[in-house]
């Protein structure tokens, strides 16, 4: 009985020694990524990946992917965001995009209403002018764009 005890209590020493290994401080730069990281969970684990993840990989690559798939994510549902800690655990960082989402029919169709008003070229209009026009354009249509391929 006692060798069982012996054993239960060296077994619960080892998983409480699991838990000294979480980092109390942030490393260096962790603060940085957590503050872009869409979804705040599991901070602890974070940044025991992110210590991992940063003998592999560069902080500045990290940042860069992360702004890059947290761009992905906008305007989609948090809850589907993988934790930080699976992201860094998973080496996600070199992880290939999604493509970004096709403009819907009714986008397409408002954006051809307005090339379709555009004002047609006339020699009366100054070069300035019409490239104001033109700039204004523009701003339209990426506005359009924007609310549908953020």
């Amino acid at each position: 009985m006692t060798r069982q005890f012996d054993r239960a209590l060296a077994f619960l020493g080892a998983v409480a020694g699991l838990f000294d290994r979480l980092p109390t401080s942030s490393p260096v730069g962790f603060d940085e990524l957590w503050a872009i990281w869409p979804r705040k969970v599991d901070k602890g684990h974070a940044k025991l990946a992110y210590t991992r993840a940063r003998g592999k990989v560069g902080h500045g690559e990290l940042m860069k992917a992360a702004a890059a798939y947290t761009a992905s994510r906008e305007g989609e549902d948090k809850k589907y965001t993988v934790h930080l800690a699976t992201w860094l655990n998973g080496e996600r960082w070199a992880d290939e995009l999604p493509s970004p989402k096709a403009p819907s029919d009714d986008v397409i169709r408002q954006q051809a209403k307005l090339k379709a008003m555009a004002p047609a070229p006339d020699p009366e209009i100054s070069h300035e002018e019409r490239t104001e026009v033109e700039r204004q354009m523009a701003g339209l249509i990426a506005k359009l764009r924007g609310k549908v391929n953020p």
